[in-house]
Formats: structure tokens, sequence, C-alpha cells
């Protein structure tokens, strides 16, 4: 929330509700006041400014009326999420809201993005909105462009999964807020913004795949990543620390972090290889591991079909935990014992965020934190030692 001198630096104060208005009108049309944040409330403007409270209450009923403010019971006052904008004449600009909502990530074709946009659809058009989705392929000037257009079309709200590969600026988001765009992040924050983020909790995540193979009697345990992303150190360190916690150590040649960068096939192609160098130096030696956990679906399949080709049979020799939704569609990823994320609830909730910010009510900037459910299959490919 904004101290009430912060949006007026090196200025005098307002003396009456006249010089107030004016003051706050021009700090939301120059940005001062961003859409959707929040204003003090009454009697703290009023004594942040030394004015009485009636007066701040006038300033503020009138920014109501010209479409510049907004009030919420119990949840206070906020600039309005879109403004009222004029041509260079004075006269206003009428831009229709298309009611769609679009979905944006590096790749929504794998893994748990399908039931992330099943239920993000869903609950979409019982609200009456559409969905669009893009693929920035990881690529931050992809998702940049993509964001340029959504603030063309006026799209309704954003749900954006940001490419790792950058790292996603903050002033992305920021400019789909001031556009008066409400945002969901998925999976992972932004650094500098403020929307809600439904969260993958991924140390909970490790936590769960260790315990998982502890009780099933395992102790030389091996962990691969396609990427070193935010959510893969973070599925590692509760790994590590809940194997530690049972006197189990995670070698370092039992670990294999990979360069997957982009999501075209050349990329996997070559972390294939990479993987089989490294499968095939780990389960010949002495200590080599009879279970892994890998970070992604796709990276448990790429293990299941290598541990095939190594002649291993699944789970006897080799049991493999990776991370999915709680449906799976390929042959190879309904068969992998997961920690699934509850994607399509995730996907529900988006929806009832976006059109809740899209009516006010609730506040464009927030940084609220929701963690994605988590859940275990365990499937066919954990066995008991």
């Amino acid at each position: 929330m904004t101290h009430a001198t912060s949006i007026l630096p090196g200025r005098t104060l307002p003396t009456n509700a006249d010089q107030l208005t004016n003051q706050l009108r021009e700090a939301v049309h120059a940005g001062a006041l961003t859409p959707g944040e929040r204003l003090p409330t009454i009697s703290e403007f009023s004594r942040q400014i030394h004015l009485p409270a009636n007066v701040v209450s006038r300033a503020f009923a009138r920014l109501q009326s010209e479409g510049l403010l907004v009030s919420r019971k119990r949840a206070g006052t906020y600039v309005r999420s879109r403004l009222p904008q004029t041509d260079p004449n004075g006269s206003p600009i009428v831009r229709t809201q298309v009611r769609v909502f679009a979905l944006v990530g590096p790749e929504l074709t794998g893994g748990y993005y399908p039931l992330l946009q099943r239920g993000l659809d869903f609950a979409a058009s019982q609200r009456g909105y559409q969905i669009i989705t893009s693929n920035t392929g990881n690529d931050v000037r992809h998702q940049a462009d993509t964001i340029l257009q959504l603030i063309d079309k006026a799209v309704a709200g954003a749900a954006l999964v940001p490419a790792t590969i950058g790292p996603s600026p903050a002033h992305h988001i920021r400019q789909l807020q001031r556009s008066g765009i409400p945002v969901v992040l998925l999976h992972r924050g932004i650094e500098g913004v403020q929307a809600p983020l439904l969260q993958i909790p991924a140390k909970n995540v490790g936590r769960l795949a260790a315990q998982q193979l502890i009780e099933a009697g395992h102790r030389r345990i091996a962990y691969c990543t396609g990427q070193r992303t935010g959510a893969a150190i973070g599925y590692e360190n509760g790994f590590r620390e809940t194997l530690e916690q049972a006197g189990i150590k995670l070698p370092d040649n039992h670990v294999l972090h990979g360069n997957i960068t982009t999501t075209d096939e050349a990329n996997y192609n070559t972390f294939e290889k990479t993987f089989s160098v490294w499968f095939k130096s780990l389960m010949a030696r002495n200590d080599a591991p009879t279970a892994l956990f890998t970070s992604f679906e796709s990276i448990g399949e790429i293990a299941y079909i290598t541990a095939l080709q190594h002649g291993l049979r699944l789970p006897q020799d080799l049991s493999i935990v990776t991370v999915s939704g709680r449906e799976r569609w390929g042959v190879a990823a309904r068969r992998l014992s997961c920690v699934t994320l509850d994607e399509e609830a995730a996907g529900k909730f988006t929806a009832q965020l976006l059109d809740e910010m899209s009516r006010e009510k609730r506040p464009l900037v927030d940084d609220t934190i929701f963690p994605i459910e988590l859940g275990f299959d365990p499937a066919h490919t954990l066995a008991t030692r």
C-alpha cells in the first residue's frame, strides 16, 4: 500500500480538497499511482498529509465519480484497473475489452500443461470467457512480443508461466498491469512483480518423492533434471534434506543437471545423448542406484526408455519417480510413478482470480501465493526393495 506523501515527491502538501484532488489525479495519469494500487485509508491519508478526514473523503469521492478510483467494501480504495483514456484533444477513447483470457507459457502441449489449460478453459467458459494460448518456446523475447499483442487486443486477463531463460523481466508484467489487464503467475514468480502466484511448492515435491522412495526401502538413489530451474533446485533441496534426515547420501555423481533451454526436438535429442552417457556410467558403478527421481514427466520418459534400452527391468532393477499432472497420456508416462500436481484445479482457480480482478472484486496488484495441491500416484515404476 502506497504512503500518501510518496506520490507527491518534492511538492507542497495540499491544503484543501481541490488541491488534493488535482494532485491525486495527476499522480494517477503520471503513473505514480498505477492501476490496481491500493491507497491508504481515509484516516491514514488524513494523518499522513495533515488534512481533515472529510477533506480526504471529498477528494476520493470526486475521483471515484471520474472513474479513477474504486472503493471496495472492507478492502479499501484502489486505483481503477482500467483507467479512462483520452486522445490528444481530451476526448475519451473507448476500448472494448474482449472477454478472453490468455494462457502464455514456455510449452503448453506436454506434461501437466494440458490439464492446466483444461481447467482454465472449463472455469473461464462458465464465466463467459474464451481462452487463447501462446507457446513462448521459453524465449523471453517471444514472451515480450506476446504481451504486447495481449495489450493491443485488450484481453480481460493473462495467466503466465514465466520463461526461465532470461530471466523474465518485471516490466513485462507491469506493462500488462498498467494497461489494466489482470495477471496471474503460474508455477514461479518474477522478482519485483506483485501478482497472484499459483506456485509449485518445490521443496515439498522433493520431500514427497524422497519419502516414497525411503518407505519403499531404497537407499541408493539418483536425481536428474532437464534444466536447473528454480523449481528443479527446490525439488533437489527438499529431496536431499529428506534423504539426509534418513541417513541417506545423494552423491554428486548420482545427480545430472541437463541443459534443455528450449522446447524444440533438437534440444531434447541432445539431452537424451547426455543422459544416456551419464546413465550408462552410473549403472556400471558398484554403488549403482536402485531408484531415480526426475524433475519432469518428459525426463522420466527418457529415463524409462533408456533403462529398457540398457536391458534393465522396471521397476525390479530400477524404480523411477517423476513429477507430472494427475492424468498422463503417453504410453511410458502412464506407467511412471509420480508426484502429482493438481494442475486442473489450478487452472480453474486461475480463471476465478482473473475474473475477480477483471471485475475489480480483487486488487490488480497483489502478492498472495497459493500453493498447488500435491498428491502421489504409485503407478508401475516404484518397487519395494
